[in-house]
């Protein structure tokens, strides 16, 4: 089984400066509790993006002056764990971090048919000099 991936981009609100190897910490840890893994083999990838070039109905989120985010969880089909408690408590992780968010602050998991990472190519490859 291939490990979760999660992909945040992230607008923090004007004047903060969220450390994000502890955030990065934290949801990961959160993922693994709430589907029975391992917090160390989980896949997150951090994107900061300025207010002024992130846009909601035409209108740049500087305006707003609020943090907003997008959370997107990759699992593999047949992965065991709640998606929904999941999404729940990695939003509500962020919530307390980043303060008041924009109401376009959202989760959503994609379930994915089948994966390749570069340690599955490497097993294959001792399997086959064996």
């Amino acid at each position: 089984m291939v490990p979760p991936s999660l992909h945040l981009v992230l607008s923090p609100a004007p004047g903060a400066d969220p450390d994000l190897r502890s955030l990065a910490a934290e949801l990961s840890s959160i993922t693994a509790q709430e589907l029975g893994l391992d917090a160390r083999q989980i896949v997150l990838r951090v994107v900061l993006a300025e207010s002024s070039q992130w846009f909601v109905g035409g209108r740049s989120l500087a305006a707003d002056g609020r943090a907003c985010y997008q959370l997107r969880v990759l699992l593999e089909s047949g992965s065991v764990g709640r998606p929904q408690a999941l999404m729940r408590v990695l939003h509500e992780a962020l919530r307390e971090r980043l303060g008041s968010l924009h109401p376009s602050s959202g989760c959503t998991v994609e379930w994915v048919a089948m994966s390749l990472r570069e340690s599955d190519l490497d097993a294959n490859t001792d399997r086959q000099a064996a």
